[in-house]
């Protein structure tokens, strides 16, 4: 059973993760994803996991933005995906910030059409009885808009 870590371990946790926080993109990382719980954390301070919310695309947004996730019509945050058993312990991960996509007219939510994360597999190495195997996980990797399908 994995032992629940406070938030000083996770933050040094994360230190330990030079190269996901060298990513330009990346290095703002403030969301740590465990096994066992979700830590969400701002300048060292533990906040609340669920404060993102779908922005709205105006042009003083886009203008002060520089990458693909938050000029998407799907924006993501990207988050650590943290696991102690596992090689590599950190793998960045992205977060969709809208349950629907930012309509391209009005630049606000559009709950018509759907985030939707795009997934990889990621092969890694899990601890299992004090030895090193294999193992496949799955990663979301940004996001994408897709119609509703209603049922």
């Amino acid at each position: 059973m994995m032992r629940r870590r406070h938030n000083k371990d996770l933050d040094d946790s994360i230190q330990q993760c030079p190269v996901i926080l060298s990513n330009t993109e990346i290095k703002n990382v403030t969301n740590v994803t465990n096994v066992n719980q979700t830590k969400c954390y701002q300048n060292g301070v533990e906040k609340s996991c669920f404060d993102s919310e779908c922005p709205t695309l105006s042009e003083k947004y886009l203008e002060s933005k520089l990458y693909l996730k938050d000029t998407s019509l799907s924006p993501w945050k990207w988050i650590v995906n943290y696991d102690e058993n596992r090689d590599p312990q950190c793998l960045a991960e992205a977060k969709c910030l809208c349950n629907g996509c930012v309509d391209p007219f009005s630049r606000t939510e559009n709950l018509d059409l759907r985030s939707v994360p795009i997934t990889i597999d990621r092969h890694v190495k899990i601890k299992r009885n004090g030895k090193y195997v294999d193992d496949v996980v799955t990663l979301n990797m940004g996001c994408r808009c897709d119609f509703r399908i209603s049922s």
